[in-house]
């Protein structure tokens, strides 16, 4: 059976001193080749050519293997999205859904150490 569980993904990406164009190139590459890569939707910004990036949810019901496969690619986006940029906001938004399900915005900053540059 399962419940429908809507969860979106917004991230806004920042590399300092670094090609961003070049990082994106490889973002978009990666998208293409996860197994649905039509969840992801890519917006540039008018004004300095920043970019967010958007996942919306798969559209099955929790339990189903879609769902699972989704939310997997979900886990691999936000690591590969650390991997290449140095700060990213990441904002989670789940609309309430059923009678008792409370609804929520989250907001995640990530910023690369020392060590990790």
């Amino acid at each position: 059976m399962g419940t429908f569980q809507r969860k979106y993904l917004i991230v806004e990406p920042f590399a300092w001193n670094k090609d961003e164009e070049k990082l994106r190139k490889k973002l978009d590459n990666w998208i293409k080749k996860t197994k649905y890569p039509e969840l992801f939707s890519k917006h540039i910004h008018p004004v300095n050519s920043g970019v967010t990036y958007f996942m919306c949810w798969d559209g099955s019901k929790e339990g189903w293997d879609i769902s699972e496969d989704c939310n997997k690619i979900r886990r691999q986006f936000k690591d590969k999205v650390k991997e290449l940029f140095d700060s990213v906001e990441f904002i989670y938004i789940k609309p309430k859904g059923g009678i008792e399900e409370k609804g929520y915005i989250l907001e995640e900053n990530y910023e690369k150490s020392e060590d990790e540059n």
